[in-house]
């Protein structure tokens, strides 16, 4: 890692809990920079902020739904996206909780203040997360660098004593490559004279108990048969049986339903298909439910072939447009999340659940099970 240069700034540091139209928000007000952050030889691209909640500093509150922090450029637009991950005391893990749009410096020399609303993420009290800001995905070839603003914790008159310190500012020197993020340990920001947390503001809210889910819909299944993927010509089938429960029949569905389909590059989800589409009923007694459209992308064909009122054939089949995935990166797993009217299935395709097939960049997973009883 590089060593990172600290620049002073005049104002003074707010660290504390107060509570705002029923949301608590907890507040690190920065007195210093850190630096330099963007994309150029001499900066670091990734700077973040470790925290857990807790009941005494929170109220209970533990659905993020916002955080502000600070950056300055000081030379070029810096170009970064902001992350919510958990924390595995050195390096995020798992799958992103938020990975925000690209954001961008405006102005140069002046500290500009972002606002991401990440939505209202439900947060686990004693889990350890970080979020962070990297440049890492928007390397473009020109240089910007600046700087993140931070709270300093010295051992001196008129310097405040760290209120959490387990909670750290830490830094990755990954460059354009953000699968380091994931695979190696971060360095934290502090020494046996000092400590600092990243500057930052989090607006959080009271969880809300959601509706009970209609015993149909956790009842019924969707039992995977086969998926395809063709990665260089962009094209996913899925293939599976749904199962109603007993005192439903398709007669009591909607005919719409949805799908999104991800595939996995490193611990990142890339989401190829998300489109939601209206059935047309086909067929005498009104057994065959299809859509069908020449989308450039997107679903293409979603067909429900009812072989009575509670057991259902579906193929989906649908496009996606692989220059925008990175072939040499991706792990062979596909998730689906299909819904047919108030149902919903989330199915993960793996090589470890499923028989694959591997030809090229042609991935055929099939059901073991369904295999083994094959007559």
């Amino acid at each position: 890692m590089k060593k990172l240069m600290t620049l002073l700034l005049a104002g003074m540091m707010l660290f504390g809990m107060v509570t705002v139209a029923g949301a608590a928000t907890i507040k690190y007000i920065a007195d210093r920079d850190i630096g330099p952050f963007g994309e150029s030889d001499a900066a670091t691209a990734t700077f973040g902020q470790t925290f857990r909640l807790s009941e005494e500093t929170t109220g209970g509150d533990n659905v993020l739904d916002s955080v502000t922090f600070w950056i300055t450029a000081s030379e070029g637009a810096i170009e970064f996206k902001f992350y919510l991950y958990k924390w595995d005391g050195s390096k995020i893990t798992g799958d992103p909780l938020f990975e925000s749009g690209r954001l961008s410096t405006t102005q140069s020399g002046v500290s500009e203040k972002f606002t991401v609303d990440v939505g209202g993420i439900e947060l686990n009290v004693d889990q350890d997360y970080a979020f962070f800001v990297s440049a890492s995905d928007c390397f473009d070839g020109y240089e910007s660098r600046g700087t993140v603003a931070i709270v300093l914790y010295l051992p001196y008159p008129g310097f405040p004593l760290d209120p959490t310190p387990a909670h750290k500012l830490v830094y990755n020197d990954n460059g354009a490559d953000f699968s380091l993020l994931s695979s190696t340990e971060w360095d934290i920001y502090s020494s046996t004279y000092y400590s600092a947390d990243m500057a930052f503001e989090m607006v959080l809210s009271a969880s809300e108990p959601g509706p009970e889910p209609e015993p149909a819909a956790t009842a019924a299944t969707f039992e995977l048969t086969r998926a395809k993927v063709d990665l260089k010509k962009g094209k996913i089938k899925v293939d599976g049986d749904i199962i109603l429960p007993e005192g439903v029949t398709y007669d009591d569905l909607k005919c719409e339903g949805s799908v999104k389909l991800h595939l996995f590059e490193l611990t990142r989800l890339v989401e190829a298909v998300d489109d939601s589409v209206q059935l047309e009923v086909k067929g005498r007694k009104g057994e065959k439910w299809e859509y069908k459209n020449g989308h450039t992308f997107g679903v293409t064909e979603y067909k429900v072939h009812w072989k009575g009122d509670q057991t259902a054939k579906v193929k989906i089949k649908a496009d996606f447009n692989p220059t925008l995935v990175d072939l040499s990166k991706l792990s062979r797993k596909l998730v689906a999340e299909i819904t047919l009217g108030d149902l919903g299935f989330e199915l993960t395709i793996s090589d470890d659940q499923y028989d694959c097939k591997i030809k090229k960049n042609k991935w055929d997973f099939r059901n073991k099970r369904k295999k083994r009883n094959k007559p």
